[in-house]
């Protein structure tokens, strides 16, 4: 008994010390700047690729002066063979694989099955996997290629779509159109590769906020996600669009009208989904299934918004992001 209970203890302070050193070696790729999509926090984290390969967005200061790379193979290897060595240690083992960073499904296709090969030689168990993409990233997939994809396990992806609007996309030079958009949208549909993706409330600012919300809301009903995951536009402290902000060349959304924007679209959707608003960068929390919870999510919108005075919600978010009051 005493046996049983000291080798535990000590399986316990291994999986322990393995743990802190995966931690360590991803800290000393991402500087601890590291994230995920939002269905994706459960999955087990595949260091793949540092930053975005495109990083010109003007809303857009995610990834903290980390200029693109490709993970080095010898890197991935050591994290992959310490997180093999943990989950030996562990009765429960993740089924599923997030591939990091912000546009990992950039890597060509031949190399994104190398990864899936290499993957599961050290961790078998695992089963499928997903990532962050850009529209462009699978506009430069050829078919036969995506469906190689989905046959090695790449069942999903999560893409920043961000609007529906070409005005708002153009705008923010995020360097697709609408029409791109539509044809790599059906393009995982051909191939079987299920998605959900990004809408950044308060893109368009004041000007265009009528064009986004309408234009969002048919992009969502015709190209039928899985789930669609809305957050509010937060001014990145080192963003282009923080400069045409101070320029008054950007009218910035108020947080409430955010939220507003996000109960216009809601009520345009026709089609089956899933709504999560639980992005930290919204001031209050929503998240249901359409239609069955339409009613009840839009009650819940009106009445949160019904509740914050505009001067309440500001202070509350100036108090969450410290920068904006320097703007």
């Amino acid at each position: 008994m005493h046996g049983s209970i000291s080798n535990k203890k000590k399986q316990d302070l291994r999986a322990k010390d393995l743990a802190h050193k995966i931690h360590r070696e991803m800290y000393d790729i991402y500087r601890g700047y590291k994230y995920v999509p939002m269905g994706e926090a459960s999955s087990l984290m595949i260091p793949v690729t540092v930053g975005c390969d495109y990083s010109r967005c003007k809303f857009c200061d995610l990834n903290h002066d980390l200029p693109f790379r490709i993970v080095e193979p010898d890197k991935l290897e050591k994290i992959l063979s310490l997180q093999s060595e943990f989950y030996t240690l562990r009765e429960r083992k993740p089924k599923r694989a997030v591939l990091l960073h912000a546009n990992p499904f950039a890597l060509s296709g031949k190399r994104l099955l190398e990864i899936s090969a290499l993957v599961r030689r050290y961790l078998p168990f695992v089963e499928n996997f997903g990532c962050f993409s850009r529209v462009d990233a699978v506009l430069a997939k050829g078919q036969d290629e995506l469906r190689q994809l989905k046959a090695a396990g790449f069942d999903s992806l999560t893409l920043g779509i961000e609007s529906g609007s070409d005005k708002v996309l153009s705008l923010q030079d995020k360097g697709v159109t609408v029409a791109k958009t539509r044809t790599a949208l059906e393009k995982l549909r051909q191939a079987g590769i299920r998605y959900s993706f990004y809408i950044v409330l308060g893109l368009g600012g004041e000007d265009l906020s009528a064009e986004h919300q309408e234009e969002t809301a048919k992009l969502i009903n015709s190209s039928q996600p899985e789930e669609v995951f809305f957050l509010s536009l937060v001014m990145f402290k080192n963003a282009v669009l923080v400069k045409e902000l101070r320029a008054g060349n950007f009218k910035r959304m108020r947080p409430l009208d955010c939220m507003q924007e996000a109960a216009s679209i809601i009520e345009k959707i026709k089609i089956p989904l899933i709504v999560n608003g639980s992005h930290k960068n919204n001031i209050f929390s929503f998240k249901g299934r359409l239609p069955e919870q339409k009613e009840l999510l839009l009650e819940k919108l009106y009445a949160e918004i019904a509740a914050y005075s505009e001067n309440e919600a500001f202070k509350r978010d100036v108090r969450r992001w410290k920068y904006w009051p320097n703007e």
